[in-house]
């Protein structure tokens, strides 16, 4: 039982160190292009192989998986006066068209793995610059944490979860004649790996589509309040107003109380 948990404890430590770097503030910019980076690869890889020829290249699916990871990367592929659109709303349809036109035939110029690569990995660093720019540098290291440790946590959970449902079944592998705790440490081995990987993925997904809503502080005016300094400030009292109205000192008040006007409203009216 110590050695499974042994394995837990593992992990749980390189978790909670990681999570505590993003809390305690420190400057993540460099992990979060490396989880970006290894996203662009795995495309790269799947559509345009290293040891595929490059007439034979997935251009077309490569530019929609690599939208996956930064959607306006077809922008960077433009001259910049086009990334502002068109002068008429008539041409926007146009506009995208042309744009999705320059961003496909840059990625069918280079005709070697390690161009294409390095292309479309300067094109990414470049939109991210932009998307920093547009959030400022503080706001971008913020927004860097605030998404690397929701996903940590999320995906961490996931992981105890899968972690409980191995070793609740693991002792089953007795039967075909294998160590439980080998092939726990195995397939436990198998899970991180697993973790890692989709933290970094759902990392280079997320940090172009989030947004930092910062709400400006509202300096609200304070409201002149006059205090009553005297009876003219209050307005009339009911005394006041009903011994305008004309009732006598020993008529019945007219507020309703049953006595003498003169020993009701007439007192506070000074009657």
């Amino acid at each position: 039982v110590l050695q499974y948990d042994d394995v837990m404890n593992l992990q749980r430590t390189v978790i909670y160190r990681q999570r505590r770097q993003v809390l305690e503030g420190q400057n993540i910019r460099e992990s979060v292009l490396e989880s970006i980076d290894k996203a662009l690869l795995l495309r790269i890889n799947e559509h345009a192989g290293e040891s595929v020829a490059a007439d034979v290249w997935d251009i077309e699916h490569l530019a929609t998986a690599l939208l996956e990871v930064c959607p306006h990367l077809p922008l960077y592929f433009v001259p910049v006066e086009m990334r502002y659109g068109p002068s008429s709303p008539l041409l926007d349809e146009q506009h995208r068209r042309r744009i999705m036109q320059l961003y496909t035939e840059g990625l069918a110029a280079p005709k070697r793995f390690d161009e294409l690569t390095e292309l479309i990995i300067t094109r990414v660093h470049e939109a991210y610059d932009g998307h920093e720019a547009e959030q400022g540098e503080e706001n971008m290291r913020l927004l860097e944490r605030l998404v690397t440790l929701r996903i940590i946590d999320e995906k961490w959970i996931s992981h105890l979860d899968a972690m409980d449902f191995l070793r609740e079944g693991i002792g089953l592998r007795s039967y075909a004649q294998v160590d439980p705790l080998v092939a726990y440490k195995s397939e436990a081995f198998d899970l991180w790996n697993q973790l890692m990987s989709e933290i970094q993925e759902q990392i280079a997904i997320n940090i172009f589509r989030v947004r930092l809503m910062v709400e400006e502080a509202e300096h609200q005016k304070s409201a002149y309040k006059p205090t009553a300094t005297n009876r003219s400030d209050e307005g009339p009292s009911k005394g006041e107003r009903v011994a305008n109205a004309g009732v006598g000192r020993n008529d019945p008040c007219p507020c309703g109380s049953g006595l003498k006007y003169k020993k009701c409203c007439g007192i506070k009216a000074g009657v």
